[in-house]
């Protein structure tokens, strides 16, 4: 691979100049199956890095980048959940919102319009997801990105907030 390989690299320069990593990581984490329409989605993949897609697809920590470097790994091992912030389900001001059942009922993927929320807030601000599908995934890429979250079933749907944290 002639590109370097480290968490914050770009998914789709990656996927770009390896077009058999999606079947490879399927290869070692069957249930990333299940991303296959969001991760190859090419403005989706311009928004992602090797860390994203490892959050969003459970792997553990480091273990993607450190086979897309060589390392033999035959099967991911399984990232870890993230914790309710009891804090964030009390409730907060709320500066963004996305409702991801309006946007799938468009034909749309909603990943890019939570991005570019998220990338709107800055440290103590909070957006508001509604969504029809578990919001695991994206609680574990937001995660990555320094959100806390809370998430709790609502109205036949999922409900889930996240609130940027400070740099470390």
């Amino acid at each position: 691979m002639s590109i370097a390989i480290a968490a914050d690299t770009s998914w789709h320069d990656v996927l770009m100049s390896n077009e058999d990593l999606f079947d490879e990581i399927v290869e070692r984490k069957g249930d990333a199956i299940k991303f296959q329409r969001v991760l190859m989605n090419e403005r989706i993949a311009q928004m992602l890095t090797l860390g994203d897609v490892e959050a969003m697809t459970g792997i553990a920590g480091g273990e993607l980048v450190r086979f897309l470097q060589g390392e033999n790994i035959e099967i991911f091992g399984d990232a870890a959940d993230p914790d309710d912030d009891p804090v964030l389900a009390s409730g907060f001001p709320v500066h963004r919102s996305v409702d991801a059942r309006l946007i799938l009922d468009d034909g749309r993927e909603p990943l890019p319009e939570v991005l570019d929320a998220a990338g709107e807030l800055t440290p103590g601000m909070v957006l508001d997801v509604v969504a029809p599908f578990h919001p695991l995934p994206l609680r574990r890429l937001l995660g990555q990105r320094r959100f806390s979250s809370s998430a709790w079933p609502e109205n036949e749907c999922w409900r889930v907030v996240f609130m940027k944290r400070k740099a470390a």
